[in-house]
């Protein structure tokens, strides 16, 4: 605040506080702001300030938030201990400049709160305790913390791994796969992942605001929605890695198109607000397909039959499933446009936004676990080549340095033999050099200029 301003104020509030005299019942307090050490010093000013104008004894409260604390606290302190003794005059009188001890500039408490303002280390140095304090606490909240994150960091990082060893597992021969058998270990594995991803897309349809009409917390959307989605479409890849033959494609155009028209229509004939939506029902059909031929695409591609699985697949599997799925549903609310509202598409937004932090925090995690070693080893190896290089380039530099060194010896050397028989060698070059800087014009001008 610049002087003028606080002036006004300082005048301003004394005018107010003289008033309050004749005006009974009425109180005031001093409120200190924070801002940490800087609001502090700045609100110790104020005090000293209310002090030398007789205006700090008109306050019957005081409220300070933070920084303002800091002062408020040591002000507070310092009142107690001197009313303990009778004597709070001392407090305002030193203050205020006045009564203090000989040769002091100002009292010794506020000297004191001055040094001291590093209130987490007040005395700082190689061996100053409160500095190794502060590093001995900083240490130790460190290593709590980490031993907190880091393995739940891990645990979490362990789970790509953990699919890559089920990957593995059910990984199919380099030969043609089988037939699906009903009742199979395969069999199983997939009823449970549609069951799953069906169970998800109930939920959205039971509260798309226009169609259900369900008001599910975010809680539920996670538990009940993203889950069991995430965890599905990575049943069906662990499904694609089993010894089944690949998928044919009437077969998966059929079966999503009968899932996804089933679960657009029993949840809105049971509990829908408007039971009656063809468009909506037309639009699931059509845009099924867009998941059947991605699966099947996927599945007879790039990890048909004869395609060992390993990292790559467990790493781009999931979210090029989810992709597929957020394409479909893409596809779906632009062709059901006219049965939606903008409240439907602002719920699809917020479903497609979900999905794709899942993709992208499965893509990331596991090209870390998958790749990261990999690519430090290549970091590390070129890092080693290039010092090996430089430690070349250094030997070389070193050689030429010592070639110049060499040359200069020689020619002093021929100078030091030109050199009178009267003086010795050393004496001559000495004195041409003198001759030289106490004759040269620019003898004044520093070399480095």
């Amino acid at each position: 605040m610049p002087p003028v301003s606080l002036a006004r104020a300082l005048e301003e509030e004394r005018r107010l506080l003289d008033k309050a005299g004749a005006v009974p019942g009425e109180y005031y307090a001093l409120c200190l702001s924070g801002g940490g050490i800087r609001s502090a010093s700045f609100a110790l000013g104020v005090v000293q300030a209310l002090a030398q104008r007789g205006m700090l004894r008109g306050f019957d409260y005081l409220s300070t938030v933070s920084g303002g604390g800091f002062t408020g606290g040591w002000l507070s302190a310092w009142l107690a201990h001197a009313a303990a003794t009778g004597n709070t005059d001392t407090v305002f009188a030193q203050l205020a400049g006045r009564e203090l001890p000989a040769g002091a500039t100002e009292a010794p408490a506020v000297t004191r709160m001055r040094r001291y303002s590093r209130y987490m280390s007040p005395r700082l140095g190689a061996l100053s305790a409160d500095s190794w304090t502060l590093a001995a606490t900083m240490i130790r909240n460190i290593v709590l913390n980490w031993l907190v994150l880091l393995p739940l960091l891990a645990a979490a990082l362990l789970i790509p791994r953990a699919f890559l060893e089920a990957v593995q597992y059910f990984d199919r021969p380099l030969t043609a796969g089988a037939p699906l058998e009903t009742g199979s270990s395969a069999f199983w594995l997939l009823v449970a992942s549609l069951s799953l991803i069906i169970l998800s897309l109930t939920f959205v349809v039971v509260n798309l605001p226009s169609y259900g009409g369900g008001r599910g917390t975010q809680r539920q959307f996670v538990t009940i929605c993203l889950a069991p989605l995430i965890v599905g479409s990575l049943g069906l890849t662990l499904f694609w890695a089993t010894d089944v033959a690949s998928p044919r494609l009437p077969w998966m155009l059929l079966v999503s198109s009968l899932v996804s028209l089933a679960t657009w229509m029993v949840p809105g004939l049971l509990s829908g607000t408007r039971r009656w939506r063809p468009a909506t029902w037309m639009a699931a059909v059509v845009s099924s397909p867009v998941g059947g031929v991605g699966l099947w695409w996927l599945a007879t591609n790039p990890f048909r039959d004869g395609v060992a699985l390993g990292a790559f697949y467990a790493t781009v599997a999931l979210p090029a499933l989810l992709a597929v799925w957020a394409l479909q549903t893409t596809l779906f609310t632009a062709l059901a446009r006219s049965d939606q509202s903008d409240a439907d598409l602002e719920w699809h937004s917020r479903l497609l936004g979900w999905v794709l932090i899942a993709g992208a925090v499965w893509l990331t995690g596991a090209s870390i676990v998958f790749y990261g070693p990999l690519l430090y080893g290549s970091v590390a190896e070129a890092l080693e080549t290039q010092l090996q290089m430089a430690h070349g380039r250094g030997a070389s530099l070193l050689g030429i340095a010592g070639s110049l060194f060499g040359a200069v010896l020689a020619h002093v050397a021929r100078i030091t033999a030109a050199a009178p028989s009267t003086a010795s060698g050393t004496s001559a070059i000495v004195r041409r050099a003198k001759r030289f800087a106490f004759s040269s014009p620019a003898a004044s001008v520093p070399v480095w200029m």
